[in-house]
Formats: C-alpha cells, structure tokens, sequence
C-alpha cells in the first residue's frame, strides 16, 4: 500500500459500533473530542481545513486503531489515540459508510474521491488501487472476532461504562 497522507480504514465488520464512543457516556465523549479539537487548534490532521468560526460539525473526532491478530480467528484492536479530521477526510477513512450515504443520494461521492486525490496528489488508479488493497484488508480483518482494547483512555481520565450503564447512555 502506498505511503498516502490520506488512507482508508474501513473497520472490520465485526468490529462495527464496537468503539469509544459505544463505551463512554456522552459527556465523557465529548470531553475527549473536544480535547482533540483544540489539540489540532480545530484544524484537520490531515488536510489541514479550518472552518469558519461558528461553523459547527465540519471537524470530527476520529480513533485510531491498531489491530494485531492472534491467530486466524481472534485479535486484539487498540485504541491508539484520535485525530480532528474534517468531514471529507473522516469520510474516506470510513469509505464503505461514506458510500452507503451515497447511494441513499445524501452526499456526493465524487467529492470525496477529489479530496483524496488532491490530498495525496495522486491519480484516479492509485485511488482505486488503494481502495482494492483497502477492500482486501477489510475482508480479512473482518473474518477476527476482535477484543477492545480502550486502555488509552485512562490518560483522559474517562470511565468505561459497563453493558448495563450504556443502555442507559442517552
């Protein structure tokens, strides 16, 4: 896989909703994001886009991740920190949702293949050619059963709520 500022991270299927935000109270999620926003002085990580002031919804909080396998069937994802990403580099991260928002018609997705492309100063086949390698990945990693990881979290000091406590997270 090329050594693109802008990737794709589609997360494995059976890992979907099994993430920070499923495991902290609201006010614990917001507590952290907006650290991470004022970490990245409300900018993209990434592309760099700052919105105007007063412009709310354009930056968002993205995890990192790191998945380590340990053996065919089972593995460990890691928190590994977050990142303020605007709306059209989260929206490649997250390239499988982003194109399911397409084609319900509430976003175009030509605007977001434009955006990596300008991102990484790349063509058209390299994006194709990373979105395949991203496809396969996905597909591989989405035949684990994952554990969570969310240790990290600790260092913003921020409870995990128990199964019982997130239904009641509203």
């Amino acid at each position: 896989m090329k050594d693109f500022k802008l990737k794709m991270e589609l997360v494995p299927s059976s890992s979907w909703y099994s993430n920070v935000r499923s495991n902290v109270s609201k006010y614990n999620w917001d507590i952290i994001r907006y650290k991470v926003y004022e970490e990245y002085d409300h900018k993209c990580g990434i592309c760099g886009y700052k919105p105007p002031v007063g412009v709310k919804g354009t930056i968002h909080c993205h995890e990192i991740w790191k998945y380590q396998a340990n053996d065919n069937i089972k593995g460990v994802q890691t928190l590994k920190g977050f990142i303020a990403l605007c709306w059209l580099c989260h929206g490649i991260k997250h390239i499988g949702h982003t194109q399911i928002i397409a084609r319900e018609g509430k976003l175009n997705l030509d605007d977001y293949k434009k955006h990596f492309l300008k991102v990484n100063k790349c063509s058209m086949e390299d994006y194709d050619s990373h979105y395949k390698e991203s496809m396969f990945d996905y597909t591989e990693k989405s035949a684990i059963e994952w554990d969570l990881n969310i240790d990290l979290l600790d260092k913003y000091g921020v409870k995990v709520l128990t199964h019982k406590q997130n239904k009641l997270n509203f």
